[in-house]
């Protein structure tokens, strides 16, 4: 049997350990916090791993393409573009480490590969110019 001044000592140290601890709804306030912060993480992660499979940079050049594609069963050997959509893709090549490989064609103007069709620059156009597709024959 407990002799009533442990029973008193030990209640009163149960109140006092009893007063450190925080309450439930103070706990499961941080618990909701928590979980709405590693919401924001995983959507902000969610959305930077989607960013990384679009390229903005190419959707002109990739809509021509389609277009072209869908018209003659096969991507158009080139496509001429001007001063933006040219850098838009040369960033692109950088940002994703593309080996970066410009020529000249017969007419001295820049050439750019990307996927199955080569992009000609054509500075004398608008910067977002966007040329019809075409073959080489």
């Amino acid at each position: 049997m407990m002799q009533r001044r442990a029973f008193f000592s030990a209640a009163a140290f149960a109140g006092a350990a009893g007063a450190a601890i925080p309450h439930e709804t103070t706990v499961e306030q941080a618990s909701d916090r928590s979980v709405e912060e590693i919401g924001r993480a995983v959507d902000r992660l969610t959305a930077e791993l989607h960013g990384q499979h679009v390229f903005p940079e190419l959707d002109a050049v990739r809509e021509a393409q389609k277009t072209y594609l869908r018209t003659t069963g096969k991507f158009p050997d080139f496509i001429e573009v001007g001063t933006n959509v040219w850098y838009a893709i040369y960033d692109w090549h950088v940002r994703f480490r593309q080996p970066i490989t410009i020529g000249r064609d017969a007419a001295g103007r820049y050439t750019l590969p990307v996927t199955h069709t080569t992009v000609v620059l054509r500075p004398e156009q608008t910067p977002a110019f966007i040329g019809p597709p075409y073959d080489s024959k």
